[in-house]
């Protein structure tokens, strides 16, 4: 079953499409551009995000974005991107639905869900770029790091347009 330890949502996987749903007060698509999901997994694989509109009560996999969780049980901030998404642009969201795993038996634990406006963890590098970076976007200290040791901060990299890990 599921449970709360430590400020993380903890369970295993029954299954093949385990699911996780939330009703959520209604809110308006456009104030997020994207997700944020700091997860662990016993297995990597695909993790799934749905959602509900008020035009579309239902779960679609029209409705769905995926991300890979590569981190072999350690954690990984995956992100999933909304905004451009003909589905989610101007809708009023009215459900979210979450698929940790696609494989039974796989431990998960959530200890970070984030809907963001561009960048969560304001250290001035937009989600999206970290995120393809393997950067954390919501560990606001990985601004001044160097992931390649180059002897050039991931932000002057971001600035500079250079690759941060190579």
């Amino acid at each position: 079953g599921l449970r709360v330890l430590g400020g993380s949502l903890k369970g295993t996987s029954t299954g093949t499409d385990p699911v996780l749903t939330n009703d959520v007060d209604d809110f308006s698509a456009d104030s997020a551009t994207g997700l944020l999901i700091r997860m662990k997994a016993s297995a990597d694989g695909l993790v799934d995000f749905f959602w509900s509109t008020a035009a579309n009560p239902g779960f679609a996999a029209s409705r769905r974005i995926t991300a890979n969780y590569t981190g072999s049980g350690d954690a990984q901030t995956l992100y999933f991107p909304l905004s451009g998404d003909v589905n989610w642009d101007g809708q009023t969201i009215t459900n979210l639905r979450l698929d940790p795993s696609k494989l039974d038996g796989t431990d998960f634990e959530i200890d970070m869900i984030v809907f963001s406006a561009g960048d969560a963890d304001e250290d001035d590098m937009p989600d999206i770029y970290e995120s393809a970076n393997l950067l954390d976007a919501l560990d606001g200290t990985d601004v001044d790091t160097d992931a390649d040791v180059d002897r050039s901060s991931n932000f002057d990299e971001y600035i500079a347009g250079t690759d941060p890990r190579n």
